[in-house]
């Protein structure tokens, strides 16, 4: 099964992924693709769809990725807002993957919100953790037979994150000036008091703990 993670950049509080930045999400998609033993793993940044320069036809499975933006002009890149994900998804000839916090919480601001079951031209929307998804789609070979909602345990985080880390090096910086970013914890202490106003932290994980197959640890 041949898999392309197709990186539209994320930019949360707790995790920033546009360029140089490599997010966490890509990161451990590509890696937990790799575990489940896919034939072929491809890291694609958004530009190199827009250009032209990528097929994603030529793959089995496309997940993208995108969510949560800043207001205003990136200097490394332009993000991909939903609307263009869902549109290069629908055009693709492959089992298709919606993942990051546009899957979680719609236009990735808090408040905002996809439809439970179905989004055109999205086979599976990823509103656990999108590794997870990534894995048990390759390994089971269906989407019929993945939870959309799974969390990943800490082991196969360890799994997913050192299996990720090539990705870089299909990164359009790479390898003059990549940063990827490292995840320590999930939540916020802050979630006594409710979070910042801006947070998307609070409203996905609550307080800070270690997410496992069976929820919260």
């Amino acid at each position: 099964m041949r898999v392309a993670i197709l990186d539209g950049y994320t930019d949360e509080p707790a995790g920033l992924g546009v360029p140089p930045y490599l997010g966490t999400h890509p990161r451990y998609a590509y890696g937990a693709a790799r575990a489940a033993g896919a034939t072929e793993v491809r890291y694609v940044p958004v530009e190199r769809v827009r250009s032209g320069d990528v097929d994603l036809n030529r793959f089995d499975v496309v997940v993208g990725i995108c969510g949560v933006h800043t207001p205003g002009k990136y200097l490394g890149a332009r993000p991909a807002d939903l609307s263009e994900m869902l549109r290069i998804l629908s055009e693709v000839d492959a089992v298709t993957v919606l993942g990051g916090p546009a899957a979680q919480s719609g236009h990735g601001r808090v408040g905002g919100e996809l439809p439970e079951t179905e989004v055109e031209g999205v086979d599976v929307i990823a509103r656990g953790d999108v590794e997870a998804v990534v894995y048990d789609l390759v390994s089971e070979g269906s989407p019929e037979a993945v939870d959309p909602d799974r969390r990943r345990s800490i082991e196969e985080l360890r799994e997913y994150s050192v299996k990720g880390a090539p990705a870089a090096r299909e990164h359009v910086d790479y390898p003059d000036a990549v940063i990827a970013e490292l995840e320590t914890y999930r939540g916020c202490p802050r979630f006594l008091s409710g979070g910042c106003s801006f947070c998307t932290e609070v409203p996905r994980y609550g307080e800070p703990g270690v997410q496992t197959a069976g929820g919260r640890r």
